[in-house]
C-alpha cells in the first residue's frame, strides 16, 4: 500500500484571482458610477448657471445673496464629487502631454509639505534621467495630493512621508503575475508613495480603491480620494499597487510608461478675471431643455446671437436655412438622432472655416475610442459657469482657424 501525497503552493493563484475579481467589481461600478455622473452634472450646470444669473441681478447688500451664495456653494461641492466620480471611472477627457514627472514633483513638494503640517517629513528620491511619460498634469498633481492626504491622516500627524521615482522594465514574468491587468512589456516610470502610518489589514486593501469607501468617521471624508487616484491611472496607461501591513505603514506603487516624447515645460498659466463677450453668431445644439436655456441666456447676455437646436438633426436644418454667417457651434458630444461629431463634420463641410466647441458630461473611452470626438477639439467639460462658458467661446473664435476632420 501506497500514499502519494501532492503539495502545490497555491498563493500566488490565490492573490492572481483575488486581483482578477477585484478588477471585475470596480469595472462594474465605474459604469455606474460615470452614467450617474454624466446626468449629475446636467443638472449641477444649470443649477450653477441660473444661480449666478440671480446672484448678479440682486443689488450690493441684498439679504438675500447669502442664500445664493449656499446654493453655488452645495452645487460646487457636488460638482467636486462627480467630477471624481468621473475620474475613478475613466470618463473624464484628459488632456494629456509628455511630463518631465521629476519636475512635477519638485514643484509641486511645497504643496505637499504644507498638505502634511510640520510634524511630517516629506523626504524626495528622484531618479536622474528619468524617460518622460504622458499625462494630464493637473490630474497627475491630483494623484500625488490625494496619495498625500490620505497618508497624512494615517500617520495621525507625525512620521515621514517618502515620495521615490525610479526607471523599471517589466517583463513577461511580471504580467504573468498579475492575470487579467494585461500589462504590456516594457519601460516604466514607477513612483513609490510611503508612509510610516498605521497600515491596513487585507480587508481593508481589498476596497481601498472603491468610490465612497471609508475609514473615517461619518462626515470626514466622501471615500473618493483613492477612487480618484484609481481611475487617472488607469486612463493614463499606467497601474497602481497598494501595499500595507497592520503597523507597518502603507506604499502605493505607480507605474506609468514611457513615452519617446520630450516633455513639455510645466503649465502656471493664469486666467484673467474678465469675462469678454462678443456679436458673433453662435449656434447651439443642447438635447437638455435646462442646460440650453441656461447657455442660451449665457451667451446673449455677452451680446452674442444664438440659434436653437435640440439636436444635430435640427441643428443641421437652422444651419441650413441660415442666410449669415454661423461663426461658432457650440454641441453636446452625444444627442439623440445625431451627436456632435457628426453635425460638426457636415457642418465645416457645408461652411468652410466655422469653429466648434464641444461640451459633455462625460467623455467615456468607448466615444474617445470610436472616434466621436477629434483629439484636440475644443472641448468644455460640465458643469461649468456662465463665466468659464464665455471664457472659453471668446478663446474658441480668437483662436487659430481649426483643422478638421478625423
Amino acid at each position: 500500500h501506497w500514499v502519494g501525497v501532492v503539495v502545490l503552493d497555491v498563493t500566488e493563484r490565490r492573490r492572481a484571482d483575488e486581483a482578477l475579481m477585484q478588477g471585475q467589481r470596480m469595472e462594474a461600478i465605474a459604469k455606474v458610477a460615470g452614467g450617474v455622473a454624466h446626468e449629475v452634472n446636467n443638472m449641477m450646470t444649470v443649477i450653477t448657471g441660473f444661480s449666478g444669473f440671480l446672484e448678479g441681478a440682486m443689488p450690493i447688500g441684498d439679504p438675500r445673496l447669502a442664500d445664493v451664495a449656499e446654493i453655488r456653494k452645495a452645487a460646487d461641492r457636488a460638482a467636486g464629487i462627480t467630477r471624481q466620480l468621473l475620474a475613478y471611472s475613466r470618463q473624464q477627457l484628459l488632456q494629456p502631454r509628455a511630463l518631465a514627472l521629476n519636475q512635477l514633483v519638485q514643484e509641486l513638494s511645497g504643496v505637499l509639505e504644507r498638505l502634511l503640517g510640520p510634524e511630517i517629513e516629506l523626504r524626495l528620491a528622484l531618479a536622474p534621467q528619468l524617460p518622460s511619460v504622458k499625462a494630464d498634469q493637473a490630474q497627475l498633481e491630483q494623484v500625488l495630493v490625494n496619495l498625500t492626504l490620505n497618508a497624512r491622516d494615517a500617520m495621525q500627524g507625525t512620521g515621514t512621508l517618502s515620495i521615490v521615482t525610479e526607471t523599471v522594465f517589466l517583463d513577461d514574468g511580471y504580467a504573468q503575475r498579475y492575470p487579467g491587468t494585461n500589462i504590456p512589456v516594457g519601460t516604466y516610470v514607477r513612483v513609490m508613495v510611503s508612509d510610516t502610518g498605521q497600515g491596513m489589514d487585507a480587508a481593508t486593501r481589498a476596497r481601498l480603491f472603491e468610490p465612497f469607501f471609508t475609514t473615517k468617521p461619518p462626515g470626514q471624508g466622501t471615500g473618493l480620494g483613492l477612487a480618484t487616484v484609481y481611475g487617472i491611472i488607469k486612463q493614463s496607461g499606467g497601474f497602481i499597487w497598494v501595499y500595507s501591513e497592520p503597523g507597518l505603514g502603507t506604499t502605493f506603487k505607480i507605474y506609468l510608461p514611457e513615452v519617446a516624447e520630450e516633455a513639455i515645460p510645466l503649465d502656471d498659466s493664469y486666467m484673467a478675471p474678465d469675462v469678454p463677450g462678443g456679436v458673433e453668431t453662435i449656434l447651439l445644439a443642447e438635447d437638455e431643455p435646462s442646460v440650453r436655456r441656461m447657455v442660451y441666456r449665457s451667451l446673449r447676455g455677452a451680446g452674442y446671437r444664438v440659434l436653437e437646436a435640440i439636436n444635430g438633426a435640427e441643428a443641421l436644418q437652422i444651419a441650413q436655412r441660415e442666410i449669415q454667417p454661423i461663426h461658432l457651434v457650440i454641441s453636446d458630444l452625444v444627442m439623440p438622432v445625431m451627436g456632435g461629431r457628426e453635425l460638426g463634420e457636415r457642418l465645416t463641410r457645408a461652411r468652410p472655416g466655422i469653429r466648434l466647441l464641444y461640451i459633455s458630461g462625460y467623455t467615456d473611452d468607448d466615444v474617445i475610442r470610436r472616434g466621436l470626438l477629434v483629439p484636440g477639439s475644443p472641448f468644455l467639460q460640465k458643469p461649468f459657469e456662465a463665466t468659464a462658458l464665455a471664457r472659453k467661446v471668446r478663446e474658441v473664435l480668437d483662436g487659430a482657424p481649426q483643422l478638421h476632420g478625423a
